[in-house]
């Protein structure tokens, strides 16, 4: 998931299709995407005090899955990191 120069498409689930929503998305939704971020800043200077690598927990997709505690952060931050990526290329 991680952005760069061999990135791969990834379909987007119906359910999160911005085709599929009655209003379109425009820079009304910055203030809250830029507060959402900043949570999650937050949250990450918190998991700098913890080892992410020694505790596992589950995977939200099936049981049979257990990831380090980092990983998630890992995927979310990649995501984000590809969303501002696609709003730059949407920009140019």
């Amino acid at each position: 998931m991680k952005p760069g120069p061999k990135m791969r498409k990834i379909s987007t689930p119906k359910s999160a299709n911005q085709v599929n929503f009655p209003h379109p998305v425009d820079e009304s939704a910055l203030p809250d995407f830029l507060h959402h971020q900043q949570d999650t800043l937050e949250r990450l200077t918190r998991a700098a005090q913890v080892d992410l690598t020694r505790t596992k927990t589950g995977a939200s997709l099936t049981n049979l899955i257990r990831l380090r505690r980092g990983d998630p952060l890992r995927v979310v931050i990649y995501h984000n990191w590809r969303h501002v990526a696609q709003a730059a290329r949407a920009v140019k």
